[in-house]
């Protein structure tokens, strides 16, 4: 295989490509116009100041937020599907609870109206 030399060069390079490939994309690109309203947060109050009537949806927010929570806890199964094969049944047990307490969630979320755009 390859030594730890060879890894560790290839390692460097890559990064000074990646850092030579950043600077002149900001050398580059062309120059965005700067301006108040820009350089603000994003929100309802400060858009109001400068004479713009949008309103927002915050059910976009709300939807975020939970599927944020759930890609999360997806994700939290895979070290449940890498113990089954060492201890079966108190791991698909675990597994079964947090399934339901998930479910459990969601039906509270759907109960709630927290999935649906108004």
């Amino acid at each position: 295989m390859y030594s730890v030399s060879v890894i560790l060069i290839l390692l460097i390079l890559s990064f000074l490509f990646s850092v030579i490939l950043l600077i002149t994309g900001k050398i580059f690109s062309a120059k965005t116009n700067e301006n108040e309203i820009k350089l603000t947060d994003y929100e309802n109050e400060t858009m109001q100041d400068f004479g713009i009537q949008k309103t927002f949806n915050y059910g976009f927010f709300t939807y975020a937020i939970l599927f944020l929570v759930y890609d999360a806890e997806i994700l939290l199964l895979f070290p449940f599907a890498q113990a089954l094969g060492t201890l079966k049944s108190f791991v698909f047990l675990q597994a079964v609870i947090f399934i339901l307490i998930l479910m459990l969630s969601l039906g509270y979320a759907m109960q709630k109206n927290l999935l649906r755009f108004r």
